[in-house]
């Protein structure tokens, strides 16, 4: 079987429409170039733009000899640069730049000029060959798909055209190269909304700048589908604000860029229906469409609408179709726009000074509000980002002084530059100039030899040897990737190796020294000389396209993503791709893509296949899930593939949303503190709703209007005061007191998490645009826009003058003048004695030393008050702990903000500031490079027995310690003989016992020299390999195993002696509990298997009487016991439908029965419920007998009754997040009354069959269930569960008699629900009173009860109906 796979590219490939030839014009012994690694992609030719950007690296030698050089390179065009050259004088590297205008042919000399006055021409001549030299019509008759809210095509193109575009773009449509002959589409908004019905074709003209066109025209994307699945007209339309197309709206912004927004309900089927709405009339810029609830059929997205800059009406164009026509309105709305103060900067004061070391520090006077924004400053060109309370030195928010102060260090450049903004509003003052204090020499560090190291993949560790006459500062992976000295792993800032873990793909390395200087290292350029070495990643050199495939299937296709996640391995099967070929995989569901979590696939030698695992999350969109592949440089989608290389989601309820407040309640709003009342408490009852994932976490951030005073809330879904994770109060406290000053407390900052970790995020200062935020449903239609009434409380303080008065520091230590920011302990502790300001200081907030290095990497570590009980001492201190290399190599400087008084003032100290108090106002570097680090791990699935670990100096490792995170115990030691190394920065650690739960692991190296504890988090993987022939199509009878089989948690093993002793159990290794010895069952195994007589059948209900026979200890017949009767009753009650909280909307009670006998020890009974039908068939096992159900071996013990419990027909269910819930009844009594005790346990079992065990106790008699945790249902093997009910429907206790209910919880289901469950008669040597507090006993002391044998009866897999009486006769 062939796939179909069509190429997509992710980097521009080498398209050669630059056309090249070098010719020796004169020539000589002496000199001589080549021309190396052109490069025509990275500037790359657009439809608007007439020119051709070529770059080159040209190579010269000299061959003069001792004495002789190259002194001079000219062309008759661009000047070229040179990079390096080889001591001798023998070799030359420079770089060279061209711009070719279109259709015209460049001839350019290079002339080359020795020392000795010996030349040497070359001619270049260079053509631009315009992309389109006639105008073209594409038809494309492939379908456009759906991905990331956009439409995209791929689709081929003639042969001779194979190097048409580099790209191509006109208003808002794109199209790339891709592979080979195939080209890629990305559509714009006014393509797919021309026509006048949903299935009318597409159509695009590009035009180039010669004037010619490509006319390309489509299927539509709607086209694809069935009229009864296109999408009927929106059943609902509502604006947020409500009032928003109102005669006359007015809207503020909820915050900074929270624009309104329009939810929609349509009926469709498809997953993007047509729906735009547009800023313009001519629907150049939409707003994306995005899916949050709902099924198929019944679908709900929202979109916002982004506001305009000025305050004017706004017409929108809002475009929506039915199957049969497109229909467009205007909403006309306008908006008032949530402004920001911008900065009122006047500069008090700049200057430089030398001792104790060189500083910049800088004040000035702010006078507009302050509002929460953050603040770019940029000094000797490098950024840092930081909020309150930096560099505010005294004030309030309504007018404040900043003092700052950063390194000042010899540069690169002759003169540096200080500037500061509000980030995205570009409002501070104009830069001030700094001239550099010494002229220095461009010598940049040098790459003197490297090598790529590939730990998994796409992930490398890139080994670097270098020197660098300044000393070597950090590295740059493109223009995003900062790498610190925490990669030096030898020799020092001079001349040393690092180890850069990097992406396989990427564009460039820059390496850049303590004085800026730096130097750039593309993939192919010369970096040495004699022999000329090359930057390279071999494997980037291997190619592929789509007949390396020969298969590609999944273990599962169909998908259940109702409240569980699927797991899924893919596997491949190639005869072409070599065994170390990158390669990795994404999906790009809704709920996915925006993480785009890279699985790679690796070779499986066992398997001779490549695999992949990768989880699809729960409550994800329906329909086919889009897969990706991406390989080195290019990447592709699956086109036209069979069903086994589909992902499909048939039963899915989509949550996409996020958590959401739905109420909000302030707390003392508007408090007033005076004499009498000189404590209180503001705050909110946040109400949160996410009805089907459930809320998980949040954190909310809270600030004083006047003083930025701090609250910072973090609380997880248990912290609700009422309610559950679907919808929970929870509350928001702040407590206030006298002497204060009046202001409001607001919220600045939310952000909420639910269950699949969807976001919803509130951030009004920031600039921040999320089209989701917690606040979304409860936006005002009013000039506030509702804001402040929400989001504010305000207290009220009795008449108190402000206080500006500033705070007298008395001291300021650090424990350290110096520390190793290479050593595992890299902790350094604060503290500072202040004299308050007049009005004392508000104990309640922490000030921050902040610790800043040259780069302007900024640490903070927040202090706590250790002695504030005098109004006129304050003492804090502060402990915290280095990141790794930080601040090295040289100093890092201290400053301390956030000291806030009573009188609505804050205040701090600068570095400057600390230094004139005779305090040490920084801390020395220095680095030790052996010391073994454990940084990270890359991803590790909970099945996995192989780890792989980065940090650094972890080649001498011998010795790995794996440790429970709880007790600190050693779980694991494993030797060298279980580690693989990755240059000094990596190690694979294989055998490895596979654990769900969080462990710590530690190395040892030769020199018995520990690192430090590293945290891993195993990523929760429930399927075990399977599937690993290609799949073949399934028969209707064959079910499909399209959920993962539940698995138990881990167990401990009770019981005294554990697990019964050696003779009848033992302790699972793998922490699944006691694993029993035939005929031994139980969680202890102290039950065991007895052989008693087929019961007798009763013919009206699935009910049977078990014969009892009196039993001694060894399970031997007895005439001497006294006759006790136990009587157990099990049946079906009902079955009832229950809502997303459990609530029950109805219920169906059993109340008659049809008995058919099948043979002697077979019968059947049939009732029914509205259209269902339930049948249960009762079988008897004499025997041990192997059956097998839902594709997992049970063994039926011998006196095994089994029922096999079959629900069919179409159960009308009220509401799509609905289940249906089977009440089952059971109950147990004892003629005996005196001197006896019952007890009920309900949990897993441990004998790896996956189940929750039942067990009814009477005295040292019981009844013993087995619940399995899944069932075949429609075809398929899907999860049930199982819970107890017994405190929702009254059951009534004794201790001769007692009750239970038991609830089964399945899925929605279209035809049939079948379960298997099986029953068998065990002797227990436990009774009733061994559970302590949780038995229930008559008036009689429980301590003196019996101690004999019990006979019990387990109930195997998941029991919908049964009654069974039991008589038996023991003491």
């Amino acid at each position: 079987m062939k796939i179909n796979l069509i190429l997509l590219f992710i980097y521009l490939l080498f398209i050669n429409v630059n056309k090249s030839q070098l010719i020796e014009i004169t020539t000589s012994n002496t000199l001589s170039l080549s021309i190396e690694n052109p490069n025509y992609s990275k500037n790359f030719i657009s439809s608007y733009v007439n020119y051709c950007l070529i770059e080159y690296q040209i190579l010269v030698f000299n061959n003069g000899g001792l004495g002789s050089y190259l002194s001079d390179f000219k062309t008759t065009s661009s000047i070229p640069s040179l990079l390096k050259s080889s001591n001798d004088n023998s070799t030359y590297l420079y770089s060279y730049n061209l711009q070719v205008q279109m259709d015209t042919s460049l001839i350019i000399n290079l002339t080359l000029t020795s020392n000795n006055l010996v030349q040497t021409i070359y001619q270049l001549n260079q053509t631009c060959n315009n992309v389109l030299k006639e105008n073209k019509v594409v038809e494309l008759d492939v379908v456009p798909f759906v991905f990331n809210d956009g439409f995209y095509s791929l689709f081929p193109v003639k042969e001779e055209d194979n190097d048409l575009f580099l790209a191509i773009s006109s208003q808002g449509d794109l199209v790339y190269t891709g592979f080979k002959n195939y080209f890629f589409m990305v559509w714009g908004a006014d393509s797919t909304n021309q026509g006048k019905s949903l299935t009318d074709k597409w159509n695009r003209l590009l035009s180039f700048s010669n004037g010619k066109t490509l006319n390309i025209t489509s299927r539509s994307y709607w086209d694809y589908f069935q009229e009864n699945e296109l999408p009927n007209q929106p059943s609902e339309i509502s604006f947020y604000p409500s009032g928003l197309n109102s005669s006359n709206p007015m809207f503020t912004d909820f915050g900074s860029y929270n624009a309104p927004f329009v939810k929609v309900k349509i009926e469709s089927e498809i997953i993007k229906p047509y729906f735009y709405l547009c800023f313009d009339f001519e629907c150049t810029s939409l707003a994306p469409l995005k899916p949050i609830k709902g099924i198929k059929g019944n679908m709900t997205y929202v979109s916002y609408m982004f506001n305009q800059i000025t305050e004017d009406y706004h017409n929108y164009s809002l475009s929506i179709a039915n199957k049969y026509s497109i229909t467009n309105s205007i909403i006309k709305t306008k908006f008032k726009r949530f402004k920001l103060p911008l900065l009122n900067i006047n500069v008090l004061e700049s200057k430089l000074q030398d001792n104790p070391i060189p500083l910049f520090s800088i004040a000035f006077n702010n006078t507009s509000p302050f509002k929460f924004t953050t603040t770019l400053y940029s000094f000797n060109y490098r950024n840092s980002i930081i909020g309150w309370p930096f560099g505010f030195l005294s004030g309030n928010n309504l007018n404040h002084t900043r003092s700052i102060t950063f390194q000042k260090y010899i540069d690169s450049k002759e003169k540096t530059s200080f500037s500061f903004m509000t980030p995205y509003l570009g409002d501070g003052p104009p830069g001030l100039i700094i001239d550099s204090s010494e002229n220095v020499v461009n010598n940049p560090p040098q790459m003197i030899s490297y090598k790529f190291i590939r730990v998994q993949g796409f992930v490398f560790i890139l080994s670097i040897d270098f020197t660098s006459i300044n000393g070597i500062q950090y590295f740059a992976i493109d223009s995003s990737v900062s790498k610190s000295l925490d990669n030096l792993v030898k020799g020092d800032i001079y001349k040393g190796t690092f180890e850069i873990v990097i992406d396989a793909v990427f564009e460039y390395i820059k390496l850049v020294d303590t004085l800026n200087f730096q130097i750039y290292y593309k993939l192919g350029d010369i970096i040495s000389f004699n022999p000329i070495l090359r930057f390279e990643n071999p494997l980037l050199l291997k190619s592929l396209d789509h007949t390396y495939f020969d298969d590609l299937w999944f273990s599962t296709n169909e998908l259940d993503l109702i409240d569980k996640d699927n797991y899924i391995i893919a596997y491949i099967n190639s005869s072409k791709m070599p065994q170390d070929l990158l390669l990795s995989s994404y999906i790009l569901d809704v709920i996915t893509q925006t993480s785009i979590d890279t699985n790679p696939i690796i070779y499986n030698s066992t398997l001779g296949l490549f695999t992949s695992k990768f989880i699809v999350k729960k409550n994800n969109i329906f329909g086919e899930i889009f897969f990706y592949f991406q390989h080195s440089l290019s990447g592709f989608f699956l086109n036209n593939a069979p069903n086994s290389t589909q992902l499909m989601v048939n039963s899915t309820v989509l949550d996409n949303e996020g958590p959401i407040f739905s109420k909000i309640e302030t707390i003392g709003n508007e408090t007033l503190l005076d004499l009498n009342n000189v404590n209180g408490v503001v705050g909110w009852n946040f109400t949160i709703t996410d009805y089907l994932n459930g809320f998980d976490r949040g954190y909310i951030k809270v600030m004083g209007s006047l003083d930025s005073s701090t609250f910072n809330f973090n609380f997880t879904f248990n912290d609700f005061i009422s309610g559950n994770k679907f919808e929970g109060v929870y509350q928001l406290l702040i407590p206030v007191s006298t002497p204060c000053s009046s202001q409001q407390y607001q919220i600045v900052y939310v952000e909420l998490y639910d269950t699949n970790q969807i976001l919803s995020k509130f951030e009004p200062y920031t600039g921040f645009s999320p089209l989701i935020n917690p606040f979304m449903y409860l936006y005002e239609n009013s000039e506030d826009g509702g804001y402040s009434l929400m989001t504010m409380v305000s207290v009220l303080c009795p008449s108190f003058p402000e206080d500006p008065s500033k705070p007298v520091l008395l001291s300021f230590t650090s424990s350290k003048s110096i520390i190793d920011v290479g050593l595992i302990d890299r902790s350094v502790t604060f503290t500072f004695e202040i004299i308050p300001s007049q009005s004392g200081i508000r104990k309640n907030q922490s000030p921050i030393i902040y610790m800043t290095s040259k780069r302007l990497e900024s640490f903070e570590c927040v202090s706590k008050l250790t002695d504030g009980s005098n109004i006129t001492y304050a003492k804090y201190t502060c402990t915290t702990q280095l990141p790794l290399s930080f601040g090295y190599p040289g100093e890092i400087i201290l400053s301390v903000y956030g000291i806030i008084n009573n009188g609505g003032h804050y205040h701090g100290f600068s570095t400057v500031d600390l230094l004139s108090t005779s305090s040490k106002g920084y801390i020395s570097t220095s680095m030790t490079v052996d010391q073994p680090i454990l940084t990270s791990n890359l991803k590790y699935y909970s099945d996995d027995k192989e780890l792989t670990i980065l940090g650094r100096s972890l080649s001498n490792i011998n010795k790995v310690l794996i440790k429970d995170v709880d007790t600190e115990s050693i779980n694991q030691t494993l030797g060298i003989e279980s580690i693989s190394f990755y240059g000094s920065s990596g190690i694979k650690i294989s055998n490895i016992i596979p654990n769900d739960k969080l462990f710590d692991v530690l190395v040892i190296s030769n020199s018995t020299i520990e690192s430090n504890k590293l945290r891993v988090s195993p990523v929760y993987f429930n399927l075990t390999p399977s599937n690993i022939e290609p799949p073949i199509t399934p028969t209707p009878s064959t079910p499909t195993p399209s959920t993962p089989i539940p698995t138990n948690p881990p167990q401990p093993c009770p019981g005294k002696p554990m697990c019964g002793g050696e003779k009848q159990g033992y302790c699972s290794a793998v922490g699944t509990g006691c694993i029993c010895v035939s005929p031994w069952i139980g969680l202890d195994c102290s039950s065991k298997v007895i052989i008693v007589p087929p019961p007798v059948i009763n013919n009206t209900d699935p009910s049977v009487v078990i014969p009892t026979i009196p039993i001694d200890e060894n399970s031997s017949i007895s005439n001497e016991l006294p006759e006790v009767l136990f009587k157990s009753l099990i049946s079906l009650v009902s079955i009832r439908e229950i809502d997303f909280n459990e609530k029950q909307v109805t219920n169906h009670i059993f109340d008659k029965w049809i008995y058919t006998p099948i043979t002697e020890l077979k019968n059947q009974y049939k009732t029914s419920v509205l259209n269902t039908n339930i049948t249960a068939t009762l079988e008897w096992f004499n025997t041990s007998t192997d059956i097998e159900f839902a594709n997992q071996k049970l063994t039926m013990n011998p006196s095994t009754i089994k029922y096999t419990i079959e629900v069919t027909g179409e159960y009308k269910f009220a509401n799509a997040l609905n289940q249906l819930q089977l009440i089952m009844f059971a109950s147990f009594e004892s003629s005996k009354t005196n001197e006896i005790c019952s007890n009920t346990q309900f949990g897993n079992t441990s004998t790896g069959d996956n189940s929750n065990f039942l067990k009814i106790q009477i005295d040292n008699h019981s009844l013993y269930g087995r619940f399995i945790k899944r069932a075949i249902i429609d075809g398929e093997f899907r999860s049930v569960s199982n819970k107890l009910l017994d405190s929702s429907l009254n059951s009534i206790n004794s201790a001769s008699s007692i009750q239970t209910y038991i609830a089964i919880t399945v899925p929605q289901f279209k035809n049939q629900i079948i379960i298997d469950p099986d029953f068998s008669v065990l002797l227990d040597f436990n009774d009733a009173s061994s559970n302590g507090a949780t038995s229930i006993c008559n008036n009689s002391s429980s301590d003196g009860l019996s101690t004999s044998q019990l006979v019990g009866i387990i109930i195997g897999s998941v029991a919908f109906l049964l009654v069974i009486i039991i008589s038996i006769t023991y003491n």
